[in-house]
């Protein structure tokens, strides 16, 4: 599978996911600088990951998120990431880290030291969908009194 379709595959899992928790989400074209719309308001980039390599005694050593595009980080454009991360150990199921842009590197590294340790806050975290979406609807709120 290509990374394209690969990535592709995450998206349209997500938009699902979404939709299944009250959303509407849309799938931004392919030139866009984010991949979903949610409610007509939130800008999510979706990175899909497997782990890569191996590390001590034959574990993973991690699943690698290209933030950059082209060799540029340009985040404004973004207000949330979904960081998709397939074959966790102990998961059927691919799992999520939700965490609110911008995340000021061009690449990160996730091991299972580090999932366990600093994101584990961010696992399906939609609260962070909902927080960027009330502060939307106040400034639109504000912006038409």
């Amino acid at each position: 599978m290509s990374a394209t379709s690969y990535g592709n595959k995450g998206v349209d899992s997500i938009i699902a996911i979404l939709r299944g928790r009250g959303y509407v989400a849309k799938k931004a074209s392919y030139s866009s600088p984010f991949d979903i719309l949610v409610n007509g308001k939130v800008r999510l980039e979706i990175k899909t990951g497997t782990p890569r390599g191996t590390g001590n005694f034959g574990l993973r050593k991690g699943w690698v998120f290209n933030i950059h595009r082209h060799g540029r980080v340009k985040e404004s454009d973004v207000d949330v990431y979904i960081l998709r991360l397939n074959n966790v150990p102990g998961f059927k199921y691919a799992i999520h880290l939700i965490i609110r842009a911008p995340l000021k590197v061009p690449t990160l590294v996730i091991t299972l030291r580090s999932l366990i340790c600093l994101y584990g806050r961010h696992f399906n975290n939609f609260s962070v969908i909902d927080d960027v979406l009330d502060e939307r609807n106040e400034k639109d709120h504000v912006n038409t009194s």
